[in-house]
């Protein structure tokens, strides 16, 4: 029995892989990492832990075993959340939606600029009006570029067609690597950390930067395959997490990471009219949705070290790490009167642990109305004064 993660070191992957494709393995636990693209020989069952986001998963999923004409059979587990046990009571709700390929949102600037490289490297020189012709509207992004030093301006030679506007080229500084080394297939974070058992130097993993924080923090138990390891130096400016072995029996705690983040508002963006399900509150006010662009601002300010036996907090440290800023898109809506007053009326009040209630709510039912997993969302959540 082996686990199986897309961040674990290619050489040990194809390890996996090989063990699994001989039937050396009997069962692997695996993230959706092994979904798609891996023939791995003649499994017979797939045990799904949680209703995946969509039907295309479940097939993809299901598809890992019973190949070349064997029998196979696929059970899924639903988890507590309200949607999984609502498709487990109506599964119908679940298998009538339709197949759809996922498609990246192609005005994602993080996205872009690591394929405009690709295409100035690939087809130099690239020009401005292909540049807006394959990507969109990519002055912001092209002028960014420029001034990173990532692309220069090729100079205009007689008999050079100019109406193309601008060519640039990819400069390929010291010590960095190629625009197609850079862009990551499985994750769009570009600083990664790498896992290093004391005296070796091959990496066990690779985890983004806010996974790292959360799992390769100093003191945190760290697992990989059936080996604990206790976490001695987060190197920041090295991008390496440094373990030593523990034994699991000797130890009695597991670790949970303490956080919070700040949501900040760019402004503008897009609205609409919110749709309610009365008439009458439609009719009284009606609230507007907004969406438009946002920045995180994550913090992890410590660790909780919590009893395996039980789950109580044997014990709390402080840990100072740099903030994580990331841009992404954000929803959001201001409550009217009309809809607050009824529950004010009702002896309660709308506090900020009400509104976040709503917020986990409101994620918890989007896959129902959105092409998106529940794991894609996330919101504000504020640190406490006293932090249990």
């Amino acid at each position: 029995i082996a686990g199986y993660r897309g961040g674990y070191a290619a050489v040990e992957r194809r390890k996996l892989e090989r063990r699994l494709f001989t039937g050396d393995l009997l069962c692997v636990f695996a993230t959706n990492a092994l979904e798609l693209g891996i023939d791995i020989g003649d499994l017979d069952l797939t045990l799904h832990i949680g209703v995946p986001p969509t039907v295309a998963s479940v097939w993809q999923q299901a598809g890992r075993a019973g190949r070349r004409g064997r029998p196979s059979t696929a059970i899924l587990i639903a988890m507590d959340a309200p949607l999984e046990q609502h498709f487990c009571r109506n599964p119908e709700d679940f298998f009538s939606r339709s197949i759809k390929a996922r498609l990246p949102d192609t005005s994602n600037e993080l996205l872009l600029k690591g394929h405009m490289l690709c295409a100035a490297a690939e087809l130099p020189p690239l020009s401005g009006t292909d540049a807006n012709r394959w990507f969109g509207e990519v002055a912001k992004l092209q002028d960014e570029l420029l001034r990173e030093g990532r692309l220069v301006v090729q100079p205009v030679k007689p008999g050079m067609n100019t109406e193309a506007g601008v060519l640039m080229r990819v400069t390929q500084g010291k010590g960095r690597r190629p625009p197609k080394e850079e862009v990551s297939l499985r994750d769009i974070d570009p600083i990664q950390f790498q896992v290093v058992v004391r005296g070796n130097s091959h990496p066990l993993e690779t985890l983004d930067q806010k996974l790292a924080y959360m799992r390769l923090h100093p003191g945190a138990i760290y697992l990989n395959q059936q080996t604990s390891y206790f976490v001695e130096e987060l190197d920041l400016t090295k991008k390496i997490a440094w373990v030593i072995p523990r034994d699991s029996r000797k130890i009695e705690y597991y670790t949970e990471c303490r956080e919070h983040s700040v949501l900040v508002l760019a402004g503008g963006g897009v609205a609409r009219a919110a749709r309610l399900p009365s008439a009458e509150l439609m009719a009284a006010n009606t609230p507007v949705v907004r969406s438009g662009q946002a920045t995180v601002h994550w913090n992890m300010y410590g660790f909780r070290k919590k009893s395996k036996k039980d789950h109580s907090i044997m014990d709390q440290v402080d840990l100072t790490l740099p903030a994580v800023e990331y841009p992404t898109r954000a929803t959001w809506m201001d409550l009217p009167g009309v809809v607050l007053q009824p529950i004010a009326q009702e002896g309660s009040s709308v506090d900020r642990g009400g509104l976040h209630a709503l917020e986990h709510a409101m994620m918890a039912m989007a896959p129902l109305c959105c092409d998106i997993e529940v794991s894609e969302l996330s919101c504000q959540h504020t640190r406490r004064d006293s932090d249990p």
